[in-house]
């Protein structure tokens, strides 16, 4: 092996580290076959995707188990057992986000 790759050493992922979150998981989805189409105006899909991942990452956060590389680069998210995905609060806003974001039809079909 000519090339050993550097570590990148993970931290847990706090509140701060949201937007950087978003950013991460909205590029690593841009053309992911589900959340691709999920979001068919390709020239707004980032900015449509984007009020989604920023849901469901500041959610996560909220417990110590997602784990984010020092400058973000990569990110893993994760619900503990016997956690909850979304709060009861975040699940109920979250078709009006998307429909704000995208159209009413979009936002139900992602639901």
């Amino acid at each position: 092996m000519d090339h050993i790759p550097a570590r990148h050493p993970a931290r847990i992922a706090t509140p701060a580290d949201t937007d950087a979150l978003v950013s991460v998981f909205t590029s690593a989805f841009f053309h992911d076959p589900v959340w691709g189409p999920a979001f068919p105006d390709e020239a707004r899909r980032a900015e449509q995707a984007a009020v989604m991942w920023r849901v469901y990452a500041g959610s996560a956060v909220r417990y110590p188990w997602s784990l984010v590389t020092d400058g973000v680069e990569a990110a893993a998210v994760w619900i503990p057992p016997g956690g909850t995905e979304l709060t009861v609060a975040e699940a109920a806003g979250l078709e009006g986000k998307l429909a704000a974001a995208t159209d009413p039809g979009t936002a139900r079909a992602i639901m």
